[in-house]
């Protein structure tokens, strides 16, 4: 009995000293509201994947080169036609191959995507940014709507005595 008495006071005493309270001030709650949103996270996954793809329409301008190569070795038995007798065979073939493209003229489509690339990435961080100021100022206005209500607290205390 005396065991799970000593058990349940050492367990309430570690869970007190680790329930420290700590006075956050509104920076730091805005910090961390900025630093642990989802949305401002999803928003530069997405400014990420829009830098890839404007690099990748920059890179379409590049011509494009492709090689390959390929042995063949096949052993076997045949049938002389003349002599219509077997004969072992060794058959060997190389073939190699090298492709290029450029495109001359593409009614301006590389262009035109890269122009939307940029304006996509460009929204994307505006849009960033109004997340971040909307988030700032709930937290601001949360922030001084617990203050107030603090206050509020004191003063009915204080009318009460």
């Amino acid at each position: 009995m005396h065991k799970a008495y000593f058990t349940l006071i050492l367990f309430t005493a570690t869970s007190l000293s680790a329930q420290t309270t700590e006075k956050w001030n509104l920076q730091k709650c805005v910090d961390y509201a900025l630093e642990h949103n989802t949305s401002i996270q999803q928003n530069e996954l997405q400014g990420d994947i829009l830098a890839n793809n404007l690099n990748q329409a920059k890179l379409s301008r590049i011509p494009t080169l492709n090689g390959s190569g390929n042995h063949n070795y096949n052993i076997g038995r045949t049938i002389d036609p003349f002599t219509n007798t077997f004969n072992n065979t060794t058959i060997q073939s190389n073939s190699f191959s090298l492709n290029s493209g450029v495109l001359l003229y593409g009614g301006s489509q590389i262009n035109n995507r890269i122009k939307q690339s940029e304006v996509a990435s460009d929204a994307n961080d505006k849009s960033t940014d109004v997340i971040r100021n909307q988030i700032a100022l709930s937290v601001a206005t949360t922030y001084l709507q617990i203050i107030q209500a603090e206050e509020n607290l004191k003063v009915a205390d204080a009318q009460q005595l």
